[in-house]
């Protein structure tokens, strides 16, 4: 026995000095198996990695392969087994059942080949499922090839599509995040320009009050001096300088006046009343002293959405023909204000209003209505736009933009009533069609698009930051007119049967379609903010109403002048100048009748009213007082003349003017 376990050792010894060699040339030859090949090749090295008793793997724990003299091999576990049969000292063998008298099981030889057969085998199938397991090459960035395993970094698309999933989906929701850090960017880099543009004109108005000021004490020192120099006598010089102490005390008198009426309208509180038929809550606020109600009756109602978390109002439509007031919420929501009985007499303050969900959960950055009132767009702040109708269902919805749709504008002309542009500030401008639900052409600028404006069925204006003013028609994709001429930064466009422009350095300018020069200019000493052409009105022209007959353009200026200009007239100077606000003008706006004229200065958050008849303030109040949303002011009119305002507060502001 002793002769026969010291030639197994030697035997054993030598072949495992060439095991690894065969290993090497098995390795080689892998390749050129076929499947059938190695599953063959496979299930022969399980016939000789597993015991025959208990048909479990070996290891080399606890079912370490051993042989026994008569050449069979078994794992140690059941050897142990057959040896406490025959107290320890003889084992049968289960092949050919050879009586055999050990000292102990565990000095039996192990079955080094079974064991190199393991190793192999578990090669064999890392091989295997190297090969044919599609991978992903992360260098090439596409399906891998055999040149890519040894060199290049991969993942396999079985086990790790999981992971891939994974990964596409926090990707898209890195790029929502990042979608929506831009839009607020964005808010904070338009208040940080408005910060500064008060400065600049907090600046202007301060050293304005110095020279003044510095003037008047230039005069008294001058007196001073012709009096000490007796080139003057001292009832002449008295009587100047009491007339100059008369006056000073002129201007304290006023500015107390004007800091009691202040005070006074600080003092007006907003109250809560019960509305009898629809038992709802209305804010009511009442109207400024300043404003002449009896030219024109006017009701104003505040309200909040019927939402449980009372979501911040950013934006409103009112629908032109129709008692219908839609306002986008933060939540990406819609909440529907429209009358109970189907009525044009109902007053805004029983209105139902409605919760509606939407396709998105971002925040609504623009409403508007189609100017028959049978349909609405909406924008939001991660590019989707999506196209409602009157009765608050959804058309369609598409993204079609990268980031915020910071305009929507409808096709006035007859013959295309149903497109629509949308701009973003991923430096685009697309053309919608709501009969076709889809996009009709999309154009790429080089910088953010800031204004846009029909022109006719198929052609726009626009200008971006760049300062490039260019027409652009569907179908072509380079624009068909450049307009030249320009000394300073746009700021606003408007067109209505004519196209105006204001810029910075108090130009408003008419331009012909036909030509790239304007056609008339008119000069003002400051910024023009805003423009606004009035309704061009059939009836008024017929009866001589000169607001129905005049082409009439309204423009608001940095330093809160209102001009009316007579564009069908000859005189380069204004028509009128309204005097109502005390800060920069941003927006005005005629009533769809053109009877009244909407301004609002967002520095301090007041609106006007004004009569186009007489010119003359028919309505003022302060939206969102106290609030300190930076967000932009968006107005609606319809044609009931009633007008809707919300800037990102809880409320939405209705004036109802009879």
């Amino acid at each position: 026995m002793e002769q026969f376990y010291a030639t197994q050792h030697k035997v054993f010894k030598n072949v495992s000095k060439t095991n690894i060699f065969l290993f090497i040339i098995s390795l080689q030859i892998i390749s050129d198996m076929d499947a059938e090949e190695m599953a063959s090749s496979r299930e022969e090295s399980e016939d000789l990695t597993c015991c025959s008793v208990c048909f479990l793997r070996f290891d080399m724990v606890e079912r370490k392969p051993k042989f026994l003299p008569c050449s069979h091999t078994f794992c140690l576990s059941c050897l142990k087994l057959m040896a406490i049969d025959h107290d320890g000292k003889m084992i049968d063998c289960p092949v050919c059942r050879k009586p055999f008298s050990i000292a102990s099981v565990e000095i039996l030889p192990n079955n080094m080949y079974a064991l190199q057969i393991i190793k192999m085998s578990k090669i064999m199938t890392n091989v295997q499922k190297l090969m044919f397991t599609p991978r992903w090459c992360l260098t090439c960035k596409g399906v891998g090839k055999e040149s890519c395993f040894n060199s290049h970094s991969t993942i396999s698309l079985a086990q790790d599509g999981e992971e891939l999933q994974r990964k596409i989906q926090d990707s898209e929701k890195n790029l929502n995040d990042a979608l929506e850090k831009r839009a607020k960017i964005q808010i904070h880099h338009n208040a940080v320009l408005n910060s500064l543009k008060e400065a600049k004109y907090s600046a202007k108005k301060e050293a304005e009050e110095n020279t003044q000021h510095t003037f008047t004490l230039m005069t008294a020192l001058e007196s001073i001096d012709k009096l000490k120099n007796g080139k003057q006598d001292v009832p002449e010089a008295r009587e100047k300088i009491e007339a100059i102490f008369r006056e000073a005390e002129n201007e304290l008198q006023s500015a107390s006046q004007l800091m009691f009426q202040y005070e006074d309208q600080t003092e007006i509180r907003v109250w809560i009343e019960k509305a009898p038929s629809s038992g709802k809550t209305c804010f009511l606020s009442p109207k400024l002293p300043a404003c002449n109600s009896d030219l024109v009756k006017s009701t104003e109602t505040r309200r909040i959405c019927p939402s449980e978390k009372k979501e911040k109002i950013m934006c409103c439509a009112l629908n032109p023909v129709r008692p219908v007031l839609v306002c986008g919420l933060e939540s990406g929501k819609l909440c529907f204000f429209q009358e109970v009985h189907d009525c044009d007499f109902e007053p805004f303050s029983d209105w139902k209003g409605t919760i509606v969900e939407t396709l998105s959960t971002k925040l609504v950055s623009f409403i508007a209505w189609d100017l028959e009132g049978t349909s609405f767009a909406i924008g939001f702040v991660e590019g989707l736009v999506q196209v409602w109708n009157r009765n608050c269902e959804n058309i369609f919805g598409l993204q079609n933009h990268t980031m915020t749709v910071s305009s929507i504008s409808w096709n006035h002309n007859k013959e295309a009533l149903d497109l629509f542009l949308t701009t973003s500030i991923d430096m685009s401008v697309a053309v919608w069609s709501a009969t076709l639900e889809t996009v009709v052409q999309q154009f790429k600028f080089q910088s953010e698009v800031c204004d846009t404006v029909w022109v006719s069925a198929d052609s726009f204006v626009c200008f971006n930051e760049d300062n490039i003013f260019d027409m652009h028609q569907i179908g072509k994709d380079k624009p068909i007119r450049t307009f030249r001429d320009l000394n300073g930064t746009l700021i606003r466009l408007c067109f209505r049967g004519r196209l105006a422009s204001s810029s910075d350095d108090g130009c408003i300018k008419i331009w012909s379609l036909e030509e790239d020069k304007p056609v008339r200019q008119y000069s003002t000493d400051s910024p023009v903010y805003c423009i606004d052409w009035i309704p061009i009105n059939e009836k008024d022209a017929d009866t001589g109403d000169n607001a129905g007959c005049q082409q009439l353009l309204a423009s608001g200026l940095e330093n809160g002048l209102v001009h009316i200009w007579d564009v069908s007239g000859i005189s380069d100077s204004p028509l009128e100048t309204l005097k109502g606000h005390t800060e920069p003008v941003n927006i005005v706006y005629f009533s769809c009748c053109g009877k009244l004229l909407a301004t609002l200065s967002d520095r301090n958050n007041t609106l006007i009213v004004w009569s186009t008849k007489s010119w003359e303030k028919v309505y003022e109040t302060i939206i969102n007082e106290g609030s300190d949303s930076r967000e932009p002011y968006y107005l609606s009119w319809n044609i009931n003349k009633v007008l809707a305002t919300a800037n990102g507060g809880r409320e939405v502001t209705v004036a109802e003017f009879e």
